[in-house]
């Protein structure tokens, strides 16, 4: 029996973190439902109403790109709500 190597372990345990948070991401977008629209010649993914100013969206050339640029919106707008909630 082989064992791993070192760089051979941290390569699966970067997979599993990626699959971990893909399918949180999968559950969240299930929850939170948010639209996938064309909005002009790019695609927007949209959780809310604009021009709402608590609203998340993602713009990108792709729906792919649009989700991905909502997902890093969310994750900064959750960050955000994070410092703000420890600070009081």
């Amino acid at each position: 029996m082989e064992l791993l190597t070192g760089i051979q372990q941290q390569c699966i345990v970067e997979q599993l973190i990626a699959n971990i948070q893909l399918e949180a991401e999968s559950i969240l977008f299930k929850m939170l439902q948010p639209k996938l629209i064309v909005d002009g010649n790019q695609w927007c993914c949209i959780y809310g109403e604009l021009p709402e100013r608590n609203c998340i969206v993602g713009f990108g050339q792709s729906p792919a790109k649009a989700l991905n640029a909502f997902w890093l919106n969310y994750y900064k707008e959750l960050k955000l709500t994070n410092n703000d909630n420890s600070n009081n």
